[in-house]
């Protein structure tokens, strides 16, 4: 996508520009989730959604870590300025794809997608092993 944050509206900056508030880690959280996975959290208020919307884009390929699920691509700008490279989660979740792990998509229809947490497993069809990343690069095992 062709767009600068900067001509976003003036609430992305704002949050952007104050990098030791809540609501800017908030953010950076959330828009870690959607750079991690290629999808949004479920259950979120709708202002948050609307947040995501703003700086991700549709993608015809899928766009999570694994490179097996996800269409929403996060701008590069909201990568850089954000620093999701580096954010915790986003480094835990690679090393485990790296490990053979997988992003678990299938965990039922009424399943939660929490903006904090990234389900992987490994090991077949049933996930034999399962773990869960936490927003803070922490893992726990089984779901």
């Amino acid at each position: 996508m062709n767009y600068s944050l900067s001509t976003l509206p003036i609430s992305i900056e704002d949050i952007i520009q104050r990098p030791r508030t809540r609501t800017y880690n908030e953010l950076r959280d959330r828009v870690a989730y959607v750079y991690v996975t290629g999808c949004f959290p479920t259950h979120l208020r709708s202002e948050a959604n609307e947040l995501l919307r703003l700086i991700s884009s549709y993608s015809q390929t899928p766009t999570s870590f694994d490179r097996r699920s996800g269409t929403l691509l996060v701008c590069e700008e909201a990568v850089v300025r954000l620093s999701l490279a580096a954010h915790p989660m986003a480094k835990k979740v690679r090393t485990y794809i790296n490990r053979g792990y997988r992003i678990a998509t299938g965990r039922g229809s009424k399943a939660r997608r929490p903006y904090g947490k990234v389900f992987l497993c490994k090991n077949g069809e049933h996930c034999d092993e399962q773990i869960v990343v936490q927003r803070d690069g922490s893992v726990l095992d089984k779901w």
